[in-house]
């Protein structure tokens, strides 16, 4: 038992793979902490879901299970904050609180169908048209937003070629497409629809529900705003969309501030009534952990995939190129937005360099790394274009998780197979000599690529002066990916101490509603700089080749390719001798003369966690 005079502040982390909760004191130290990894479900092919009862058993688990940690009781505990996944989401009767189905992940493509007639229809058509006069005449980014809508699957696409060829998908899930795809295959939801007895509500949404004993019904802005059901501008549920497409009438859970009084746990649930306070989306919660606070403030993390975000004070951002509007926090009524853009494949890429045996472990990353002067000539495309490309020239192929294609400027490659390559080193010079360093190296550079384009595209169109990012999640522990970030954009990057700024960053907005953390600034938790990457001059020039000769492989890949069934040329690129071998991951281990391992490379944010890759490469999220 505590000293009456303590204060604990309790803090909930819903990640891709697992669940977790830490402990914090009043000065916001951590003092206990537990986690539990979880299983994701793949009953169909493009179907991706989880048990809602089983989430909410293990939340309850890792609660009881960190409290313990510290040496406290649960009525020690002053209030509970809850950060979660953004856009997985469920229905349920609101009659008997049972849900209608599992958890349907912001992945699932069960709506595919639906999205694929809409965006072919005339109502789709006709508002893209007035949203492209609307926003010519006018200027407002609010029918900007409607210029660009598409219906995708997991995501909201702009139709709106940027500037430059550039992937713009808007990576902001929505839950819209699979909710149209769910209803179509769901009786009982339709009956429940009809009777009016269906409820909706993303995971912060059940959790609280069954945590308050059924009693609330809520969310917050920075969860709400992530799926295409909320409208940023008008701060509310988006019902005229909704009714515009023809969605069914669900029961949508009040919106209410970040910090908020969202209930209390209930005594059969917990034990003790201990107060919600806080709701909160993970990447809000990053930005806030990370102290995010001004306008042009960004914020990067690197985990399973990246997410760039941009503080952009009062007013919501969209963008022709790639960047979307969500709210981030709201305080005392005031609603902070930030610009956020994502890309995919960032953890995944090197889980794949993992069961390819290239890398046991992050912490050889760095050394394996910099252990070659450069990557020779390979070049790495990841997400959902992901591919290694091999060639001095910078063009190529693409390989995927089934065929690795590997092109080489020296192959001489008709009727070559892959064995010749390893038999005959004269045939291929280059590729005889390449090591796992040089395709590790390439992997890290790609994402470093990756995250400066999608920069560069914020800075511009924002009109933000970025005077550094701040970095986060597990990946964000390569220290060559940031120095070569920090070189490219010409621009500081900043890896805090506390790198678990996710769940932080939801503890201190927890204790904000009760007064335990301060409001301005947080005078209490001043965060300490950590590990500090500026740019390198040295390695300007090389760093912008490499960038300029991975644009090329991702834009103009070559055509030139060889299978491994048939070992034989199609040559149809233009210039040289240039050829693609398409090999098999066993083959490739056989290359790198290193046995796969078992097991995971990357672990998530907590050194004793479990793999933030544990799911699949699949199932891999933003």
């Amino acid at each position: 038992m505590a000293d009456a005079d303590k204060k604990f502040v309790l803090a909930v982390d819903v990640g891709s793979s697992s669940v977790r909760c830490h402990v914090y004191d009043k000065a916001a130290k951590l003092v206990g902490k537990s986690q539990q990894g979880y299983q994701w479900l793949y009953p169909e092919p493009g179907l991706e879901e989880l048990k809602p009862d089983q989430l909410f058993d293990d939340t309850v688990g890792v609660i009881k299970g960190a409290v313990s940690d510290a040496g406290l009781t649960l009525e020690d505990i002053s209030c509970m904050g809850i950060t979660t996944q953004r856009s997985t989401w469920v229905t349920w009767d609101k009659v008997t609180g049972e849900p209608f189905h599992n958890f349907i992940s912001w992945n699932d493509s069960r709506g595919t169908s639906w999205a694929t007639a809409m965006n072919q229809s005339m109502r789709i058509k006709l508002l893209n048209f007035i949203g492209l006069v609307s926003h010519n005449a006018t200027g407002n980014k609010r029918f900007c937003a409607a210029r660009i809508l598409q219906m995708k699957p997991g995501c909201i696409k702009s139709v709106c070629s940027p500037p430059v060829r550039f992937n713009a998908d808007f990576y902001a899930s929505t839950s819209l497409t699979n909710i149209m795809g769910e209803y179509a295959r769901n009786k009982k939801l339709r009956r429940a629809v009809k009777d009016n007895r269906a409820c909706f509500g993303t995971v912060d949404t059940w959790l609280v529900y069954r945590l308050t004993g059924r009693r609330e019904h809520v969310t917050d802005y920075s969860e709400a705003s992530a799926t295409l059901l909320f409208d940023p501008y008008a701060r509310d549920w988006g019902w005229v969309l909704m009714r515009y497409v023809g969605a069914p009438k669900l029961i949508m859970p009040k919106i209410m501030g970040s910090c908020s009084k969202f209930g209390h746990t209930d005594l059969s649930v917990l034990g003790a009534k201990i107060p919600i306070t806080c709701l909160i989306g993970d990447q809000a919660a990053s930005m806030y952990g990370a102290r995010c606070f001004k306008e042009g403030d960004v914020n990067l993390t690197l985990g399973t995939g990246g997410f760039f975000d941009m503080n952009t004070g009062q007013r919501p951002h969209t963008s022709l190129s790639g960047t979307y509007p969500v709210c981030a926090w709201a305080i005392d009524d005031k609603l902070t937005y930030m610009a956020e853009s994502s890309f995919p494949g960032v953890g995944t890429s090197l889980e794949l360099a993992r069961r390819h045996g290239l890398i046991d472990s992050m912490s050889e990353l760095h050394s394996l790394v910099t252990s070659v002067d450069d990557s020779d000539g390979i070049h790495f495309v990841s997400g959902s274009d992901g591919g290694l490309t091999m060639g001095d020239d910078g063009a190529g192929e693409r390989f995927t998780d089934e065929d690795l294609e590997l092109r080489d400027k020296d192959a001489s490659a008709e009727g070559l197979s892959f064995d010749d390559l390893e038999q005959d080193a004269s045939s291929v010079s280059s590729a005889s000599r390449r090591r796992p360093a040089h395709f590790l190296r390439a992997i890290v550079e790609s994402i470093a690529f990756r995250a400066y384009r999608i920069l560069k595209f914020m800075d511009e169109e924002t009109h933000y002066p970025v005077g550094h990012i701040k970095v986060s999640g597990g990946v964000a522990r390569s220290d060559f990916l940031l120095s070569t970030l920090a070189t490219l954009s010409d621009k500081t990057v900043c890896r805090p101490i506390e790198h678990e700024t996710t769940i932080l960053g939801a503890a201190l907005l927890t204790g904000i509603t009760l007064g335990i953390y301060p409001k301005s600034g947080l005078d209490a938790r001043e965060a300490r700089s950590g590990d500090i990457f500026r740019p390198e001059e040295e390695r300007r020039s090389n760093v912008q080749l490499e960038y300029s000769r991975w644009s090329s492989a991702v834009f103009q890949p070559s055509r030139s390719t060889i299978s491994l069934s048939s070992a034989v040329s199609e040559s149809g690129s233009s210039g040289g001798s240039s050829s693609v071998f398409a090999i098999g991951p066993d083959v490739l281990s056989s290359f790198q003369g290193k046995k796969p391992s078992s097991g995971t490379c990357l672990e998530d944010e907590d050194d004793d966690s479990p793999s933030v890759l544990a799911r699949s490469v699949a199932a891999a999220s933003l």
